[in-house]
Order: structure tokens, then sequence, then C-alpha cells
């Protein structure tokens, strides 16, 4: 799932510095702290870019922006950024499971799809 070079082309410069590093699985702090800015300003631009691209998430973008056709084998570097990018939203998942907010089969049904995705 490629992103098309108009939705990418119609990101700020500041969130296209974010793209790769949320690609690469680093969580807003870790952004904030290699580019300098607030962990806040950080958050504006991920959910930014999340909706510019069309993606429901952080997985999703950093599959849309690795431009790999799916018939291709991702090499292992390429599989542990996404790993990393899926991270956040599983951990979440998680403990809206513990938290009750979740059933288990509900969060066990999210986790595949992202899984599901990082795989396509």
């Amino acid at each position: 799932m490629p992103v098309a070079s108009e939705r990418f082309d119609s990101l700020t410069p500041r969130q296209r510095d974010v793209v790769p590093l949320m690609a690469e699985g680093l969580q807003n702090k870790e952004i904030a702290k290699r580019l300098g800015m607030a962990e806040g300003t950080v958050r504006v631009h991920v959910h930014a870019v999340i909706r510019a691209l069309g993606c429901r998430n952080r997985t999703e973008v950093a599959v849309a922006v690795s431009g790999q056709p799916a018939q291709e084998v991702p090499s292992s570097a390429h599989l542990v950024a996404i790993v990393r990018s899926a991270a956040p939203d599983v951990m979440r998942i998680v403990a809206a499971e513990e938290s009750g907010a979740l059933k288990p089969d509900e969060a066990r049904k999210l986790i595949e799809d992202i899984v599901a995705l990082a795989a396509a």
C-alpha cells in the first residue's frame, strides 16, 4: 500500500521529517528528542500525517511509506521497523484489555488486524 506521491507531497516539511522516524518505530518522545521539538508538537504532526496519508494508525504509516509491493519479502530491518511501529498500538490494546475496556476476544482481533496489516 505505497502512499500516492500527491498525498506525501501534501505534508509539511516538518511532517515529512517525522514520517521516517515513525516508520522506524520511534515513540513521540524519541522523535521529539531527535528533531529538537516538543513532544506535544510531535503528537500533532503524527496525527496530521496519519490523516493526510489516509491511514488509521502508525503501523499503517510504516507500511504505506515502505513502498514495497506486497509480494516482495521484506528485509529483516524492514520487519523490525514495522514491528517497532506496531508496538505502541499493541501496547495500548493490551492496556485496554487489562483495564477491562476491551474484551479479550476484541483485543485479540485488533492485534491480529495489526499483524495482518504489517504483513501485507
